[in-house]
């Protein structure tokens, strides 16, 4: 299990169009990019579905895998596991870790 000041490190926050990406300080360098790539995945994903959000989806990314469970909420997951659906975001695994 984590302690509270590793979970609470999850607190930053990049705003695009589509997206707010949570993020710890150890992403900083690559926020700008994880941004780019998930902004135009988004945009050619709902091309060709010809639908889009009405709100804006929530990323946590996560630096390590203790916590992406965290993040994730269940029990312990495999370490291939590099992201899921938690109760209210996105969670992924930091492209660093």
């Amino acid at each position: 299990m984590l302690k509270q000041e590793e979970t609470d490190n999850v607190k930053l926050k990049k705003e695009t169009d589509d997206f707010t990406i949570l993020y710890c300080e150890t992403d900083s360098s690559c926020i700008e990019n994880v941004a780019d790539i998930l902004e135009s995945s988004y945009k050619s994903i709902t091309e060709n579905l010809k639908e889009g959000l009405e709100e804006k989806l929530v990323i946590g990314l996560y630096p390590n895998h203790d916590s992406l469970t965290e993040g994730l909420g269940i029990g312990d997951i495999p370490e291939w596991v590099r992201g899921g659906l938690a109760k209210d975001k996105i969670a992924i695994a930091s492209p660093l870790f």
